[in-house]
């Protein structure tokens, strides 16, 4: 089946006792999957996932990258700093 709808990349398609459903890949809530249904209600949860939310937000919060460098002072110290140059 073609997806043509960009909001597709939040669901995955599945038949479930030869029902269509779309399932959220973040929140995992089944929703109707039939293509006389429409895209309103996938975009609609998309806007209020709760979990959707708490992923964004918790990404910004995830250190990327984080350097260790000898300390200068005692041997066996190390500086933690941040790898972004």
């Amino acid at each position: 089946m073609r997806f043509i709808s960009k909001i597709w990349k939040h669901y995955d398609y599945e038949v479930i006792s030869s029902v269509p459903k779309a399932i959220c890949k973040y929140w995992k809530e089944k929703l109707r999957g039939t293509s006389r249904n429409g895209t309103k209600h996938l975009n609609d949860h998309h806007a209020i996932c709760p979990l959707k939310r708490y992923r964004n937000i918790a990404n910004d919060f995830i250190q990327k990258k984080l350097k260790i460098e000898p300390s200068g002072g005692k041997k066996g110290q190390v500086l933690f700093v941040n790898g972004f140059d």
